[in-house]
């Protein structure tokens, strides 16, 4: 049994805040890692057979809340330089679509698709997370918490959207 199993449903990071701010789960728990496979994200009209990036967020969590200027950012230099990936919103399927899409709206975040999913099913422990997906549904990548400065770098860096060293926040 995982660290977080006794936990449900997938609510409100208070309940996970050291796996949150920038620890790792602990290391007995199962959680999403470089070359799973996630064939259970759906595919969205229109971007056939293109990478992904997913952001795994909750409206509860004050650390998405902090990470949504970086999303936003991040969404806006990725459509600004016409790189064709997928960004889409993931809230746990306890957590309602439509208030993330508000909060989303509110932040100025507009992403591809909000779409729910089982956190569990995905191996999702906590949030904010981060998953650079291939076209194959393979993981690249995964951050997890909110980022530091460093960590937003090497997300950039890890899905082609780093800019020049003088502009470091995108």
């Amino acid at each position: 049994m995982g660290v977080f199993d006794s936990y449900a449903p997938f609510r409100c990071c208070s309940v996970v805040r050291t796996c949150l701010l920038q620890s790792p789960p602990q290391p007995h728990s199962v959680v999403v890692t470089a070359g799973d496979t996630l064939s259970i994200v759906p595919q969205i009209t229109g971007f056939d057979q293109e990478p992904q990036l997913l952001l795994a967020i909750s409206p509860y969590c004050p650390y998405s809340m902090l990470s949504m200027p970086f999303y936003k950012d991040l969404v806006a230099a990725r459509n600004s330089r016409n790189i064709r990936m997928q960004v889409i919103a993931v809230v746990d399927t306890s957590i309602s679509v439509a208030l993330q899409k508000r909060r989303l709206v509110h932040d100025g975040v507009s992403v591809d698709s909000v779409v729910a999913l089982p956190f569990r099913a995905l191996n999702i422990h906590g949030v904010p997370s981060v998953i650079h997906l291939n076209a194959d549904k393979t993981v690249l990548n995964v951050w997890q918490g909110h980022l530091d400065e460093a960590r937003q770098q090497n997300l950039l860096n890890a899905v082609g959207l780093a800019t020049g060293s003088s502009d470091r926040r995108l």
